[in-house]
């Protein structure tokens, strides 16, 4: 490896690429006009940036709910990128409403 190479900036875009390659290749939601279509059939992936986000808190948070097994489901598409489906950020949230 050449000198002033940073392994892990390599490592993360290559986990991005796998990780985006790997997202293109999953089911698509289908068309508003297919019968059952829906919000609970879309499946839209989001990367831990994009849930963090969207369930209002910070990645941070998030790993740690994951490292308890408290969090929303997630699904490894690479050594080191997950992919949250929407639809589960939403079936997470619903289970938190009655938790306060």
């Amino acid at each position: 490896m050449s000198p002033g190479v940073d392994l892990d900036a390599l490592l993360d875009a290559l986990a991005d690429a796998i990780a985006a390659r790997v997202a293109e290749r999953l089911p698509k939601a289908p068309p508003a006009s297919a019968p059952g279509a829906g919000l609970e059939h879309a499946q839209a992936w989001l990367t831990q940036k994009q849930a963090a986000e969207y369930l209002g808190c910070t990645p941070k948070q998030l790993q740690g709910w994951r490292a308890r097994g408290e969090g929303p489901q997630a699904t490894k598409v690479s050594r080191r990128a997950l992919r949250y489906a929407r639809s589960g950020l939403d079936k997470f949230m619903r289970g938190k409403e009655g938790a306060r």
